[in-house]
C-alpha cells in the first residue's frame, strides 16, 4: 500500500515523464526527425488483403467519379424511391378493393 508521500512521488514522476515524453515528440515532428531514419522505422509491406481494402474503399464511399456521378446516383436513387412507392400504393389500393372473405363457413356451427 502506498503511503501519501509515495502517491506524491508518483504523481511527480507521472507529471515529469508525460511532459518529457510530450515535449520529445513535439521536437520529433517538427524537425522531421522520423524522416532522418525513415529506413530505420519503415513500415513492413502490406498484405494483399489490406491492399484490396484501401482499393475499394473510394468505391463503398462514393470518392470517386466526381459531382457528375454522384447526381447520377442521386437520380437513380430517387427513381427507386419512386418506383417502390408506387408498387406499395398500388398494393394498398388492391387490397382495399379486395372482397371481405368470410372464413367461417356459414352452415357450420360456432
Amino acid at each position: 500500500m502506498l503511503t501519501k508521500e509515495g502517491v506524491r512521488r508518483w504523481y511527480v514522476v507521472h507529471k515529469w515523464t508525460s511532459l518529457i515524453s510530450t515535449l520529445f515528440v513535439l521536437i520529433a515532428c517538427i524537425t522531421g526527425l522520423p524522416l532522418v531514419f525513415h529506413h530505420e522505422i519503415a513500415a513492413p509491406d502490406m498484405p494483399w488483403y489490406i491492399t484490396m481494402l484501401l482499393l475499394s474503399q473510394p468505391l463503398h464511399f462514393g470518392d470517386y467519379g466526381g459531382l457528375g456521378l454522384k447526381i447520377a446516383w442521386a437520380l437513380l436513387d430517387v427513381g427507386m424511391i419512386i418506383v417502390l412507392w408506387s408498387g406499395l400504393v398500388l398494393w394498398w389500393r388492391k387490397r382495399a378493393e379486395m372482397p371481405e372473405i368470410d372464413l367461417v363457413p356459414s352452415g357450420a356451427p360456432a
